[in-house]
């Protein structure tokens, strides 16, 4: 009679052991440890040190013949959200989404950081959109006083023969003020003056 061969399931601690070996970079995210069979974990970074490639975070798509593969996909996870609640409750740090990886940045400091990786090609195309979007914001804010401010009362007759010949005169300045803006040398790093400013 053949002996019956009995093989034994691997335990959790052995799997713990062995992803670990595989996986040495999960280490110096979190501490691991084993609690009610299960396999638990507790972020040990500093979450502004948090930087992870888009290829480890979406792990399972990325490494499905891993066996851990699921379970490391959910730790990226879970850690990603402990590190975006210290970011929020912090306001002065955010996750940055950039280069194929996620990292830790001050928000204040991420724009600079991107615009200094670029090339000088990509500085100028950069630089020029900027500009474009400075000229455009400062126009519309120009034409709002035209429309809401200056024109209701110069288009309108009526209403227009009620000012006197001084106010009117104000009217007719600011008008042209308004008008000039664009031709002003430093446009668009200005500050457009509201009417009352203006007649001060």
């Amino acid at each position: 009679m053949e002996e019956e061969i009995t093989i034994e399931e691997e335990t959790i601690e052995e799997k713990l052991s062995k992803m670990l070996e595989t996986h040495p970079e999960l280490k110096k995210l979190a501490d691991f440890s084993i609690s009610e069979g299960n396999i638990v974990y507790e972020l040990k970074i500093e979450p502004k040190k948090f930087d992870v490639a888009f290829e480890d975070y979406f792990f399972l798509k990325n490494h499905p013949e891993d066996e851990n593969a699921q379970f490391i996909d959910k730790f990226y996870e879970d850690i990603y959200k402990e590190v975006l609640k210290w970011c929020n409750e912090s306001k002065e740090y955010t996750i940055d989404c950039w280069q194929d990886r996620y990292t830790v940045q001050k928000i204040a400091d991420i724009e600079q950081i991107h615009y200094n990786a670029m090339s000088d090609e990509e500085k100028k195309a950069y630089d020029e959109r900027i500009y474009q979007e400075k000229v455009a914001a400062k126009r519309a804010e120009r034409d709002n006083l035209l429309e809401s401010i200056v024109d209701p009362i110069i288009m309108n007759p009526l209403r227009w023969s009620e000012l006197s010949k001084a106010e009117q005169e104000q009217y007719k300045s600011y008008r042209k003020y308004l008008l000039n803006i664009p031709q002003s040398e430093s446009f668009p790093d200005i500050e457009i003056q509201s009417f009352d400013e203006f007649i001060d």
